[in-house]
């Protein structure tokens, strides 16, 4: 990834840019989602990490 882009997406992620954001959050996403799989059933932990994947883009600063 070029290091300008890599600096952008912050910016590209608070202004609307999916798949921008969707670079920032997969590198941190499989530990979550390992966690909500041990503690809940799968329909569960589906529903967990889209809602936590929802609130941390609607919260992002």
């Amino acid at each position: 990834m070029d290091l300008a882009l890599a600096r952008d997406l912050p910016a590209l992620a608070r202004s609307g840019g999916r798949e921008a954001f969707r670079a920032l959050v997969e590198p941190y996403r499989h530990e979550p989602q390992v966690h909500c799989y041990a503690w809940m059933s799968s329909s569960m932990a589906r529903s967990a990490c889209r809602l936590s994947a929802a609130s941390a883009r609607i919260e992002m600063p």
